[in-house]
């Protein structure tokens, strides 16, 4: 059974890890938020089914690193994918 000191020295030494970790993932979660930021935009997310499903996985991402709740702000697929626009001109 552990002691009051040995109790309270695994306390802060959690606390230290807990805010290590708190420390190194704060950058990453500004650069996932970027990504989805540029992946959201209009042209990215809507060009085609890859997109529009890496899009929700990047929404999903930030909501779970959030700790939000309820359900993500999906994007709805578009009623045309952007990439059946630009057809034609990839085949030639």
């Amino acid at each position: 059974m552990y002691t009051t000191h040995m109790t309270d020295k695994l306390n802060t030494e959690s606390k230290y890890v807990i805010e290590r970790q708190v420390d190194a993932l704060s950058p990453r979660l500004d650069k996932l938020m970027e990504l989805t930021e540029t992946q959201c935009n209009d042209g990215n997310w809507d060009y085609d089914h890859y997109n529009h499903g890496l899009a929700n996985g990047l929404i999903l991402a930030v909501h779970i690193l959030q700790d939000m709740d309820g359900s993500p702000p999906y994007l709805s697929a578009p009623n045309e994918w952007k990439s059946s626009k630009y057809a034609d001109f990839r085949d030639t």
